[in-house]
């Protein structure tokens, strides 16, 4: 069967449907953090190993299972992974990603299109027609990218020994699209290895060296031109990663700064008298209240609130595990 789609399944059963469709298939979540969540997983270790390959799109693969059979080769594993979530996942999720443990790896660097909503302050009823033009656009691109003949457009191919055809076909940058991409990684280099960027977000700029030539090649493809990806892509292109960058900030921004978003939280909550100026640490994060239900993002808050003296806190003993007590500031929080 033809796929194009996939929405839950092993990750052998997503290496057989490529091997079915080699031009590569768009995995669907509606919501994300779950599948990253379950790929965190140490049972799961190869099938995360394998979306971390399928990023390249030109790298093959081979299983070889006892009961599924040997040599069951893909040529080039190529995925696409769409999907969303709610911010605030996505932000504890980045947090853990970002903080150097195992799921460190680049997962969550390589969505290049990720982007962080802007929720407008009042809401709008909006009741109208989509916009059937844009819509009919769309599929004619993609009806016409499903059918093309690859040949036609012009690729070039690496070629083995025996010179004959190998790996995957490919485009090249024409002149003046060359000259402007070198002339933007020549910049995103440098900024590299200037050591101002946090760890996590110089291993997601880093992966921009891939993510501005595949858009470049498909808003060329996406406009049926052939032959080299010409200057308008490219800019069209550069414009994106622009526009990328700065939603990548706000993302690993609200995961790194998760503690102080947390932080607020408290202080809202004893503010608004939900919480009582003199409190265990159990009972902010017992009830359940958004963005205060993980106890160690709970405990960072705490402990960020003492050292900049919005709480104090000292020990009672209960005769047994000693148990701390945090107390709010009257002056700096206005009780």
């Amino acid at each position: 069967m033809r796929r194009y789609l996939a929405n839950d399944t092993t990750a052998a059963a997503l290496g057989e449907l490529l091997r079915q469709n080699p031009n590569g298939l768009l995995v669907h979540r509606d919501e994300l953090v779950s599948l990253l969540r379950a790929l965190d997983r140490e049972d799961n270790a190869e099938a995360r190993g394998f979306y971390l390959t399928a990023w390249n799109g030109d790298s093959a693969y081979t299983f070889d299972r006892i009961g599924r059979g040997f040599n069951l080769h893909i040529p080039a594993v190529c995925l696409s992974l769409l999907g969303s979530t709610q911010p605030a996942r996505l932000a504890n999720y980045v947090r853990a990603a970002a903080s150097g443990g195992e799921t460190d790896d680049g997962l969550i660097q390589r969505f290049g299109l990720l982007v962080w909503p802007d929720t407008p302050r009042e809401w709008r009823n909006v009741d109208q027609w989509p916009n059937s033009k844009a819509r009919n656009t769309a599929f004619a691109v993609f009806d016409y990218l499903d059918t093309v003949d690859i040949a036609a457009l012009g690729t070039q191919h690496d070629t083995d020994s025996d010179d004959k055809p190998e790996g995957v076909p490919y485009l090249r940058y024409g002149p003046e699209a060359l000259e402007a991409f070198t002339a933007w990684r020549t910049t995103l280099e440098e900024r590299l290895r200037k050591g101002e960027l946090s760890p996590a977000m110089e291993s997601h700029l880093a992966k921009y060296r891939k993510l501005v030539p595949g858009l470049s090649l498909l808003l060329h493809l996406a406009d049926r031109q052939t032959g080299p990806v010409g200057l308008k892509p490219t800019l069209q292109a550069l414009a994106w990663a622009e526009y990328l960058e700065s939603h990548a900030y706000r993302v690993y921004g609200s995961g790194l700064q998760a503690e102080v978003s947390t932080a607020k939280t408290i202080l809202a909550k004893l503010r608004s008298g939900a919480l009582s100026k003199t409190f265990a640490g159990w009972q902010v994060w017992r009830p359940g209240w958004a963005n205060l239900v993980d106890r160690e993002q709970v405990h960072k808050a705490l402990t960020l609130l003492v050292e900049l003296d919005w709480l104090s806190s000292r020990q009672e003993e209960t005769g047994g595990r000693p148990k701390v007590v945090y107390e709010a500031n009257p002056r700096g929080i206005g009780l």
